[in-house]
């Protein structure tokens, strides 16, 4: 893991920025400054929620599940993952973490009239996705130290005075989980002038409260060091892929990757080798220019995966050797030359699985 580069962004947190949504070039707000990520849309814009497939190995088979074990679709948690804040992904293909759902596999919601008391075991960021704008949460909690600040912050934060932004592609949930199994959810935008709701009373909400809670998954990533979780590529590889989301990791930690292959009515989804992930990665920087307006994405695409479980998706653009990503400039055109423009080429054509 990149020190540096996680005090970095913990030091200059940025904006969502939208990338590519349901492979559509989305333009984000003038004022919201873009990641390497994705950015908002308007709800006029916001595409419909997209079937998603996974790769076979992150589903258990039917025959494999004994009677009166867990449901076949529930995730099996890759090892390598049972450090302190074990990671805990949704189960069916959902995007983000199991505890931003309820037992009907629906996104949680704000309560009401809740007391967010010192004492959580953990606490979980929740996006709106599969739903909404499609965001999509840290699939690790808080824990310790940084779960009681959390709630520190949160009670600190005067009463309500103004809610008269517009909603933007931002809006989150945090919950908290307490050692008895309680959950309470409370609910946020990444803006000035909205509200915190689902406690006792609605707190005023900024986009520094915002950028507080993301920086506390970054800060408490960094205590971690380099004990990271592996082998997630095989559990969150979706497509098409997950763009949204809420915790930007610097993509010089790209450790592995997939690739949709085919075109946006069947996706095929293929596993890269972690060393292509790496070379992309590496050449994406010197690699590519801003992209004209003109350039349209095709379908197909390479997502870079951290070792969190975040990633960077390029699509491949239409009549280009190149494809089209966000970077904090903006939308960027990165076109591949030689033995790396023929590996890429080769893992966005379909094969068999």
């Amino acid at each position: 893991m990149s020190a540096k580069t996680i005090s970095q962004l913990i030091a200059s947190v940025s904006f969502l920025a939208v990338g590519l949504v349901g492979c559509a070039t989305v333009q984000p707000p003038a004022d919201a400054p873009a990641t390497t990520l994705v950015s908002p849309v308007t709800e006029s814009e916001a595409p419909a929620p997209a079937e998603t497939s996974t790769p076979a190995e992150a589903q258990p088979e039917e025959s494999e599940v004994a009677e009166g074990s867990e449901d076949p679709g529930a995730t099996k948690v890759p090892e390598g993952t049972e450090f302190p804040a074990p990671v805990d992904p949704a189960p069916n293909g959902l995007p983000g973490a199991a505890s931003c759902y309820d037992e009907a596999g629906e996104q949680v919601a704000a309560g009401e009239g809740l007391t967010i008391e010192p004492g959580a075991a953990q606490a979980w960021l929740c996006g709106d996705a599969p739903g909404g704008y499609g965001t999509v949460g840290p699939l690790e909690p808080l824990i310790g130290e940084h779960v009681d600040k959390l709630i520190s912050d949160y009670n600190s934060l005067p009463a309500l005075t103004s809610d008269e932004a517009q909603a933007a592609a931002s809006y989150t949930h945090l919950v908290f989980v307490y050692p008895d199994g309680d959950k309470r959810v409370i609910g946020f935008d990444a803006q000035d002038s909205t509200a915190v709701v689902g406690g006792v009373e609605a707190k005023q909400g900024s986009l520094e409260f915002y950028h507080n809670v993301r920086g506390l998954w970054l800060d408490q990533r960094l205590s971690f060091g380099a004990d990271v979780p592996t082998g997630l590529a095989s559990v969150v590889a979706t497509c098409p892929a997950p763009e949204h989301f809420i915790v930007n990791h610097p993509i010089d930690d790209t450790q592995a990757g997939w690739a949709c292959q085919g075109g946006s009515e069947e996706f095929n989804v293929k596993a890269i080798d972690d060393q292509l992930a790496k070379d992309i990665a590496a050449a994406i920087a010197e690699g590519s220019l801003s992209a004209d307006a003109s350039v349209e994405p095709d379908g197909p695409s390479i997502s870079l995966m951290v070792p969190w479980g975040e990633s960077t998706t390029l699509v491949k653009a239409a009549n280009h050797d190149g494809y089209l990503w966000r970077s904090d400039q903006g939308m960027m055109l990165f076109t591949p030359q030689g033995d790396l423009a023929n590996a890429m080429r080769d893992a966005i054509t379909p094969t068999s699985s």
